[in-house]
Formats: structure tokens, C-alpha cells, sequence
């Protein structure tokens, strides 16, 4: 489904692409400050297609509520595929996925946060005709600043299921027939194809300071920062930090009701940071993005 009012096309009764009705799963862990790790895989850590965590900081810690980017390390090793996180509960360890379980090459690098203020949620289906899923979390703000990843096992000791498709978050407004929906955060997925029961670690970062300083914004691409398969971010909080943890999530609105079905990914390159396809397809104007940017935690 690509229709221009992502919105109407969800709610008007077809089977669409979007998340409805995001429950809250139990009470998630918080930390008490943001903590951002970054993580390569190698053949020691990875196994076709899932890649194995082993921090302090994570081990043991099925509540966390992780929130994951791919990042473009010295290396330069693509990973062109959609990833989420699951927790092993037979060994304690969190783990990273290649959703379509396309093997995870070595040298791939990805950015993993424990974020500060976060909720857990997953999608109901009430048929097959409803199945837009919205979660409560934020509700009424319409410029939240919000991090999504796909979790593959939100329940714990339950298998969940693989989400083999890049998604994005959006804000309802008021723009349907469904008032029950009005004015809620979403979840959807960028190629127009159904929801399954699926889990997402949400994340705001809005109000998220480092050293005093607001660390999260919006960057919108546009002709002049694009090129080739990057959207160039010129913004303080990123520029001249090459050590800077960063994190993205398209976001469709903000002045950008546009789709993103690519694997992205971000990279530091001449004082800036970058957003990029995985693909290598170019990256279009007027898309959107929120970018939170954190220092690396020892």
C-alpha cells in the first residue's frame, strides 16, 4: 500500500500496514540515566543470523527495553536488512537479529541503548480488517520525539515472532472516521504489508539532556543535504562528535508524509554524521527523522 495520507489509507477499513491498538507489556526495567553500547559482530559472537551481546550492563536484564541502529563502522560492512533484538532466556544474554534471517556479516557494526524513559508494547488484532495498531504511550503529544525497534520476544519464554520488514512510527491526529484511534503514537511498516502480534521497544527522548543540553531532534532531508545514499545532519549536538553513539528513526509527518522502506543505517564521515540506505539506493528528499546522539558509556 503507498497511498499519499498514510492516515485515511490505515483507517478506512482495508487491511493496512499500520499498528492499532499497542499494549503495554508489564513494568520494564528503566535506567536511571541513558546508556549507550556499541557492539561488532564477529565468529565468535554470531550464528547465521543472530548476533549475541555480552555487557554488564545487559546480561540478565530481560526487561530492558533496548532501542537499536545500525551504524556504518571502519570496516565499512553493510548489513541490508531489517534487525531487532530478543533476549535469551537460556543464557542470559541479549541478542541482535537479522529479521528476513538472512546471516549477519562479520565487521557489522550496531548501536544498542538503554534508554532513560521507554515502554514495551505489542500489537492486538481485533480482525482482519483492524489491524492499525496505536499505543497510548505519549499520548496527546504530538511532537514526542520517539525511538522504535522491533523486539522478537517480548513475553518472556515465549518465541514471539520475526518482523522481516523495516518499520517507522507516526501520530494519528484526528484525520479518520476511527475516534478511538485519535491522536495516538504508531507503529507501522514501510512496505504497506500486515502487522503480525509483534512487540516494539518504544523510546521518548524528548526531554533526554546530556550535560544540560537537549541531545534528540528532527532532521528532515532535503536537496541540499542529501547525496548519493546519505542524508547529511548538520546540527550541534552531532557535528565534529565522531564518538557519538547516534540513533535514528524515521517518522512519517513532521512536515514529511513520505515512506522509508530501507534498511537504514548511520556513519561519521568530514565532521558529520550521516543517515544512510543499507540498500545504497539514493536517499530522497523530505523524509524525516528523529536523531538522539549520546555519548558512549564506558
Amino acid at each position: 500500500m503507498k497511498t499519499k495520507s498514510l492516515i485515511q489509507a490505515a483507517l478506512r477499513g482495508g487491511i493496512a500496514s499500520l499498528a492499532i491498538t499497542l499494549l503495554a507489556l508489564g513494568s520494564p526495567a528503566q535506567a536511571a540515566s541513558p546508556k549507550a553500547l556499541q557492539f561488532t559482530s564477529s565468529v565468535v559472537n554470531t550464528a547465521g543470523s543472530t548476533m549475541t551481546l555480552d555487557h554488564p550492563l545487559l546480561n540478565g536484564k530481560p526487561k530492558l527495553n533496548l532501542i537499536l541502529t545500525q551504524r556504518l563502522g571502519p570496516g565499512v560492512v553493510y548489513n541490508n536488512h531489517p534487525v531487532g533484538v530478543q533476549y535469551d532466556p537460556a543464557n542470559g544474554r541479549w541478542q541482535i537479529r537479522n529479521e528476513d534471517v538472512a546471516a549477519i556479516p562479520a565487521g557489522a557494526c550496531f548501536n544498542v541503548l538503554i534508554p532513560a524513559s521507554s515502554k514495551r508494547v505489542g500489537t492486538t488484532v481485533d480482525s482482519v480488517w483492524d489491524n492499525v495498531t496505536t499505543f497510548t504511550y505519549q499520548f496527546n503529544k504530538p511532537n514526542a520525539l520517539l525511538l522504535a525497534t522491533h523486539i522478537v520476544n517480548p513475553v518472556l519464554n515465549f518465541p514471539g515472532n520475526l518482523l522481516p520488514r523495516n518499520i517507522g512510527t507516526y501520530y494519528t491526529g484526528t484525520g479518520s472516521t476511527y475516534p478511538l484511534y485519535y491522536n495516538k503514537w504508531s507503529v507501522y511498516t514501510e512496505d504497506g504489508g500486515d502487522l503480525p502480534v509483534v512487540g516494539f521497544n518504544i523510546a521518548d527522548v524528548s526531554k533526554t539532556k546530556i550535560g544540560g543540553v537537549a541531545n534528540s531532534f528532527v532532521f528532515t532531508t532535503t536537496a541540499g543535504n542529501t547525496s548519493a545514499n546519505q542524508g547529511i545532519i548538520n546540527n550541534s549536538v552531532t557535528n565534529d562528535k565522531p564518538n557519538a553513539v547516534v540513533f535514528v528513526t524515521h517518522v512519517y509527518g513532521f512536515g514529511s508524509s513520505t515512506y522509508q522502506d530501507t534498511p537504514l543505517g548511520v556513519w561519521y564521515s568530514g565532521g558529520t554524521w550521516r543517515i544512510f540506505t543499507q540498500d545504497t539506493s539514493a536517499m530522497p528528499a523530505n523524509r524525516a527523522f528523529v536523531v538522539s546522539s549520546y555519548p558512549l558509556t564506558p
